[in-house]
């Protein structure tokens, strides 16, 4: 796929990660009530039923042959870095709503996990939404404008969570956050198969996945300290913060770039 067909299908793509991730949230908040916090890991068993679905429904073909020089070109990957370094940010503020938002709502009377995990389920519903109009909108705001959005809609929801008093303004902040959150799965995946030459795009990809996973993990290690010396509210509210100067640094890049004359 190239071109606006691919956008479509990385915002698709998107699009059906969050129906899934909505489809597990909601049972597992219900199963937390019900039997404790360690009950929703069984939802992994679902893993055995989508293995067999994979192995019967994915053909068999060989792959293409790959020059394996060139397909082993670290320079290649290294040369992405500013990628990799736009989505570890983007991504670490991102999993404030699945790694941080839980302790949030349990610190303001929210004991409930079914809820909380209604509140959390509205953020990944929102990302799956932003995926399924990636197309239209990466054709509206071009490649500067979606990670300006991405930003802008998460700087906005978090700064709502950190400043609200009650659940509904939480709800809202975090499906905003979430609309901004799924921006970034398809524009990241579409700047590296356009950057990557073809033969390092699956160790681009692969990569890819473990600057998210990175991200994920080093969230709880780095908001730890600041939750511990400000309270989470105000976590929220130094990522928004810091979400809002990135959008300012990126948005002064993009308009002194547009300014130099071609050469």
């Amino acid at each position: 796929f190239e071109g606006p067909a691919r956008a479509r299908l990385l915002g698709f793509q998107q699009t059906s990660g969050g129906a899934a991730s909505v489809i597990a949230l909601l049972p597992a908040g219900g199963l937390a009530d019900w039997a404790g916090w360690r009950a929703p890991f069984a939802i992994y068993l679902a893993a055995f039923a989508i293995l067999a679905i994979a192995a019967a429904v994915i053909p068999a073909g060989a792959a293409r042959p790959t020059d394996r020089k060139q397909a082993g070109d670290f320079g290649a990957l290294v040369r992405l870095w500013p990628i990799y370094a736009l989505q570890f940010a983007l991504f670490f503020a991102y999993f404030m709503t699945s790694v941080q938002l839980a302790f949030l709502l349990a610190a303001d009377g929210v004991t409930s996990a079914f809820t909380r995990s209604i509140v959390i389920a509205l953020g990944v519903l929102a990302g799956a939404g932003a995926g399924a109009v990636y197309g239209r909108a990466l054709g509206a705001l071009g490649e500067r404008g979606i990670p300006l959005s991405a930003m802008a809609l998460m700087a906005i929801g978090f700064a709502i969570v950190g400043t609200a008093a009650s659940l509904p303004p939480v709800a809202v902040g975090c499906a905003l956050a979430g609309g901004g959150g799924g921006l970034l799965s398809p524009f990241i995946s579409g700047r590296l198969l356009a950057a990557a030459p073809e033969p390092v795009r699956p160790r681009a990809l692969g990569l890819m996945f473990t600057t998210i996973y990175v991200a994920d993990f080093l969230n709880p290690v780095l908001v730890k300290p600041v939750r511990t010396a400000l309270g989470i509210q105000a976590a929220y509210l130094v990522v928004a913060g810091l979400l809002a100067a990135g959008l300012v640094a990126f948005w002064l890049r993009a308009a002194g770039a547009r300014r130099q004359p071609a050469t």
